[in-house]
């Protein structure tokens, strides 16, 4: 499902040419899957926050 949501917005000029959408659904993925990991020990929001916003920095420099 991650990966054909990126298909259609490279696909729709929404990220770069350039991107690995593979690659990149491995990374969502996997940032989700730790960020629930350290949420789950750790039971706070600022750790949960932070994993958060790498992750979405991450997907803000896929696009033009």
């Amino acid at each position: 499902m991650i990966k054909r949501l990126l298909d259609q917005e490279k696909e729709s000029g929404g990220l770069r040419a350039d991107v690995d959408t593979a690659a990149v659904t491995e990374m969502v993925f996997s940032s989700m899957l730790g960020a629930s990991v350290i949420y789950g020990t750790e039971k706070t929001s600022l750790n949960l926050d932070r994993c958060i916003n790498a992750l979405i920095n991450y997907l803000d420099r896929l696009t033009h």
